[in-house]
């Protein structure tokens, strides 16, 4: 999906959330979520546990097929051919691209993460992403 979309689908959460009543407590319990996920990848002693926690959560496979759930929805996929993890201010985020349609992108936290810890924890997603696929 294109960030453009991603962005209308994030516009359509919040107002939802906004014409739905959001309370500020819901706001405040949802920004301390992120901040201790933030700390917990940010931690080297902590954040090999968290990453495997939260891709047991989003991706996964399942008769044959790579299974990914995140806010957007739940899609099936074939094995990639290029799997990319990409830390930006929507998160920490897998790509999927199998080059034969529009490659996927996969929330797995909606934290935003320093350099620092993006260069240690993109490639240890990628490695274990990697593992889940072979598991097939």
């Amino acid at each position: 999906m294109k960030i453009e979309g991603r962005v209308l689908m994030v516009l359509a959460a919040v107002a939802s959330c906004i014409l739905a009543g959001c309370t500020d407590q819901a706001e405040a319990q949802a920004k301390q979520r992120r901040k201790a996920l933030e700390a917990a990848l940010s931690n080297p002693s902590t954040a090999e546990r968290e990453l495997n926690l939260l891709l047991a959560k989003t991706i996964y496979s399942q008769d044959g097929m790579i299974v990914a759930k995140d806010l957007f929805g739940v899609s099936a996929m074939p094995s990639p051919k290029l799997i990319t993890v990409d830390c930006s201010l929507m998160g920490l985020e897998a790509v999927f691209d199998n080059k034969e349609q529009e490659p996927k992108t996969v929330e797995v936290a909606d934290v935003v993460l320093s350099d620092e810890v993006c260069a240690s924890i993109a490639p240890l997603t990628a490695r274990k992403i990697q593992t889940i696929i072979s598991k097939r």
